[in-house]
């Protein structure tokens, strides 16, 4: 039986496409690897998680599927779908995990979007409701607390962290820990205000650290 009360890092979609040079970079994205690597590297976590984006060419979250612009949208099966330029081709250089992150094996690494009518910003469950298995696994490992970090904040992070306190896990999104896009002014901050309000606390990689210290791995 796993121990109870046990701590699950989740690290959303640090890809090549969501970095500095990649095809949906957040700007200085990269300047959260130090901190994820610290986060990697605590004894604080029990269980570490990666999600990724794993799309097949003509993905529907792509603009050039549709013939339209990123920041457009489409309506399928009663969703709203933001279009995006095309990013995380499944086995592109893309979508591959950057290879900064200091981590030598993942408990988990959970492919989301792979289906070409499906979308998936969480790694909890797709848009269309299916779920993905990662709360079930997290359940079986005796998790109950859910630390997110990442990117992007305002979508994939958002997501996941919304996503895990619907399930009822205790959940933290580490902000320094992640990057945001800031398409418009304010929108991280918007962002964290939402969180909040669900229930997610907000913190600092320091805080983190700072309240796990001395926990055995």
């Amino acid at each position: 039986m796993p121990a109870a009360g046990q701590k699950a890092l989740l690290v959303i979609d640090v890809q090549n496409d969501f970095l500095p040079g990649g095809a949906l970079a957040a700007p200085g994205g990269d300047r959260i690897i130090p901190l994820v690597n610290a986060l990697l590297d605590s004894p604080a976590f029990d269980v570490r998680v990666a999600s990724a984006d794993w799309h097949p060419k003509g993905h529907i979250s792509f603009a050039s599927t549709h013939g339209k612009a990123p920041g457009d949208t489409v309506h399928h099966c009663g969703i709203t779908q933001l279009l995006w330029p095309v990013h995380c081709v499944q086995g592109s250089h893309g979508a591959e995990l950057s290879s900064a992150l200091k981590v030598s094996g993942w408990d988990r690494l959970v492919r989301k979007g792979s289906e070409r009518d499906a979308d998936a910003s969480s790694p909890f469950r797709d848009l269309h409701g299916k779920d993905l298995g990662l709360a079930a696994y997290l359940l079986e490992r005796g998790v109950q607390e859910v630390y997110v970090c990442g990117l992007v904040t305002e979508v994939c992070v958002r997501a996941a962290a919304l996503d895990a306190a619907h399930e009822r896990f205790a959940t933290y999104v580490v902000a320094d820990a992640s990057g945001a896009l800031e398409q418009h002014p304010g929108d991280e901050a918007r962002v964290h205000d939402e969180l909040r309000d669900a229930g997610v606390a907000v913190v600092t990689t320091a805080d983190v650290l700072q309240r796990c210290q001395g926990k055995a791995r």
